[in-house]
Parts: C-alpha cells; structure tokens; sequence
C-alpha cells in the first residue's frame, strides 16, 4: 500500500527557554505554568532604587529589563538624567548606555526590532538634537541612523503601530518644520509622515491602539479636523476623526485610556458627568462609544493618572486619590473585571500619587510616581508590588507544530495588540514571521503552520503591552519554546497514524 507521509510528536521539549537573564524572576513556561505565591501582594523589600526626584513612566522590556523615565537626576545611587534602565534585581543595567539626556522623559515605547522610542521635553541626547521624541538602539545608544523628528514642545505619549510607524501625542505646535499640532506619525526614518494630520486643536494627554489600527485619543481638546469633538474622540487609521465614535459628552478632559480585548474602552479622567450621569473619574464605553450598562462607577475620589489590564480581566488603577468605592486606597485599586472594588487586593497606603504602572512577565507590578513611602516601607518614587496570584502563561505547540497557542491568565499583562509568532531553526539567529496569531478564549493561536520534520526549532511570540503614564508607553511580552518532530514510520510499514 501507499504510505502517508503522516507525522506523529515524537518529542516536545516544553519547558520554554526564558528571554530573561539569570536572576530574572519571569519564566514563561511552554506547559502550563502559573507562578503563585502563597502570601499576600506586598511591596518587595529589595527593589529601591530610590531615584532623587518623580518618575513619570516606567516600561517592562521583551529581555525583563525595566526602562524608566521621569525628572530625576540620580537612581540607584548614580547620576542618570531622566531616564534609566535598571535590571529586575532595581540595579542599574550595566550593560545599558549612560545617556546625557536633557530634559524630562514621559513615555518609553519599544518596538519589535528591540528599540526603544522616548518622548518628552528631549532637547538633545550626548550632545546630538533630539527634539520631543528620540530611537535608542537595544544597548541604549542613540540610533544616530534616525532624522531628528523636530518636535517642538512636550510629547507625552508614543505607540509604535505594527507597520513600525510611530504615533506621538502631547502638546507641541510642530514636527520636522511643518505645522503639526498635538499628534503626528513618524515614518520609519523618523521624519514626519506627512499624510497623517489629524488637526487635533489642544493637548492630547492619553492614546490607546485597537486592534483594527484605529487609534482613541484623550485630552484637553475641544475640537478634532475642523469638527467640534470635547475631550475624546476616536481616529481612522490614516488620522480621520471617526464618525462612528458617538461617545457622551464629558464635563472634563481625559487623561488615561485602556483597550479591553473585547473592543471596550477603559477612560479616566477629571470628568464627574458622562451626558447626565454621574461617574467617579472612570467609565467604561461600548465599541461605539456608549456607556457600558455593565461596568459598575468604581467611585475614585480623583482622576487616575493610569489604567492598565491584567490578563484575567482585571484592571489596576493608579493615581492620586485616596478612595476608590468609597473605600480606603491611597494611589493604586485594583477593580474586578466588571468595576466592583477588588476586596483581595489590600490598600498599600502610599503617602503620595502613583503616576505610572507596569505589570512585568511573572505578574508583579512595579509602581512609579510622587510617594515616598508605600506599603509601610520608605521606598520613593519607584517600586514593586508582589501580586499573589502571579502570571499563568503557557506557549504551547500543537498538532505536530502546525499550530501554536500562547494562553495568559492571571496577573500576566494583557497584550495591547495581536502578538506576532516567530520561528527559527538555527538556534535563534534568524527569525521568519509565521503571521499574527488570533484571539481565543483565554489567549491567543496561530494555525496552518507549515509543519518541521526530523529538525528541532524555536518558536516565540511577541506583542506590546501598554503601560506608563495614562496607558502612553509600551513594554513588551515575549514567550519562547523550542519543539522537534519526528516522522514515525514503525516496522510494519504503516505510519503511527494508522
């Protein structure tokens, strides 16, 4: 008879290798893996960094390191000008740059290539004119290969897009010596993308990327291409406002958005009106812009500064206030998936505003702002929080490797984006892109991948993960597993499959 050419799994190397170096606490496993921890979230003792002034942003990069920026002069006990990167023990990363930066830094975004995009009051870099928005190489040198984009004022959010176009948002009045106010695109030489002119006529605080490319905007803004559109508005992707975005009027600006999986949108703000109803600085809006009936008004007592998602669907908040639901929690709430006042998650009573949030890969959170003390310790401006659930992460290979699934759950940071899946059969040299996986129950999945046989290789899945001020900066999340298959064809001539 004719044989088939079926193949069977004949080996599954599953435990995944980390991307992170030793001493790393986050190992995305390739079987099911969920790092728990059997006490309480508290804050972690030995991250103190302790830089001298306020930290703005903090991003999770794809090698665990954790890049911040803000107003300080020195961190770690050494001089660093508004931007570090520090390693996940909170010591600076010896193996990162020493940039002379002027001035402050806002938002950190990395991109899929391992660069990591800066913006803010930037002046100049070592010396070289970076105005508003810089490209910092892996190592954190300056990407001299880049045009200086010219961003005249303050750029307070960055999103790089999957086409590696870079978004940037603040309040400045040019870029790259054409008028251009509050929010333009970079191209990929980082001049100015001059098809892109949205004609958003005051600050722009917040954005947040859905997956279809459109892009969300928050702010002080009272009018949008010539069109009157008060504190939020939605863009096509080529910058258009988007009419179908018919969300209640707000009574003040907004200044922190999150995109749900589902297409929901997390705003929050200084509003206390959304149309005529009442809402405690946080609402939740359907995919057209109306109120979501099902999220319950979690009452901040002032507006949150960010919003980020855990993969479990809860939501972490920070901010200045000091209640949430009329309940004691000094600058960070965590909010069940439908509004409600997560009651496990204790209050940390930090003694000032907590400005920015990143949930690493292991799902604990690291914590930046205003505060000098927080969980009972006298650890300022930037800490770690042990989340006791942690991260549940699994990349598995399926099928003999035609398809692959990341599945998240727990504190693991919700992606901001569809993750991109990568192969390698040469040991992680070289990469190809197999295409970008799609949302399942509870992660995400790639199939109709052309199958290996007789060869091992390596598959990893990336995406952004947003983060920072307001949801404007972007970590990354990565997984990575390694998988060989081997056609079995047994003695009696029949493949394993028969």
């Amino acid at each position: 008879m004719t044989l088939s050419h079926s193949t069977v799994e004949a080996i599954i190397r599953a435990t995944s290798r980390s991307l992170f170096p030793a001493g790393a606490r986050g190992l995305l496993a390739a079987s099911a893996f969920c790092a728990a921890f059997a006490h309480a979230q508290t804050v972690d003792p030995d991250f103190a960094p302790n830089p001298d002034n306020d930290v703005s942003t903090v991003a999770t990069q794809a090698d665990g390191r954790i890049t911040v920026g803000g107003f300080f002069h020195s961190i770690d006990g050494q001089v660093r000008d508004g931007f570090a990167a520090l390693g996940s023990d909170g010591h600076l990363a010896t193996d990162f740059a020493d940039l002379q930066l002027r001035d402050d830094v806002w938002s950190i975004s990395s991109t899929d290539r391992g660069a990591i995009v800066i913006g803010g009051d930037i002046l100049d870099i070592t010396h070289v004119t970076r105005r508003g928005v810089a490209e910092l190489t892996a190592n954190g040198s300056l990407d001299s290969n880049l045009a200086d984009p010219a961003v005249i004022g303050r750029v307070l959010a960055t999103i790089v897009q999957p086409d590696s176009h870079v978004l940037v948002a603040g309040h400045f009045t040019s870029v790259g010596g054409e008028d251009r106010a509050n929010l333009a695109r970079l191209d990929l030489h980082g001049a100015l993308d001059a098809n892109f002119d949205p004609q958003v006529d005051d600050w722009v605080e917040t954005m947040a990327l859905q997956p279809d490319g459109r892009i969300v905007i928050g702010g002080y803004f009272q009018n949008v291409g010539g069109t009157p559109q008060k504190y939020l508005a939605r863009l096509k992707a080529d910058g258009s406002l988007d009419a179908s975005f018919a969300p209640p009027p707000l009574n003040n600006r907004v200044q922190a958005l999150a995109v749900q999986p589902d297409g929901k949108i997390l705003v929050g703000g200084d509003f206390t009106f959304v149309g005529d109803a009442a809402f405690g600085h946080l609402v939740r809006l359907d995919a057209d812009g109306g109120v979501d009936a099902t999220f319950t008004d979690p009452a901040l007592q002032s507006a949150p500064s960010s919003v980020i998602l855990q993969a479990d669907g809860r939501i972490l908040v920070g901010g200045g206030f000091y209640s949430a639901a009329n309940t004691p929690r000094h600058g960070l709430a965590r909010l069940n998936a439908d509004g409600s006042l997560d009651a496990s998650f204790a209050d940390l009573g930090a003694d000032a505003a907590i400005d920015a949030l990143s949930l690493q890969a292991d799902g604990n959170l690291v914590v930046a702002g205003r505060f000098s003390a927080i969980g009972g310790q006298a650890i300022a401006k930037l800490a770690r929080v042990r989340l006791a659930e942690g991260a549940q992460q699994s990349l598995q290979i399926e099928a003999a490797g035609s398809r692959v699934r990341w599945m998240r759950g727990g504190s693991a940071p919700e992606l901001g984006a569809a993750p991109e899946l990568y192969r390698s059969d040469d040991g992680g040299t070289t990469w190809s892109s197999l295409g970008r996986m799609d949302r399942i129950a509870g992660g995400w999945q790639l199939g109709g991948i052309p199958v290996l046989i007789d060869q091992g290789y390596l598959v990893r899945a990336e995406a952004p993960v947003p983060c920072g001020n307001g949801g404007n900066s972007q970590g990354r999340a990565v997984a990575q597993a390694s998988a060989y298959f081997a056609d079995a064809i047994f003695a009696d001539g029949f493949d394993a499959a028969h």
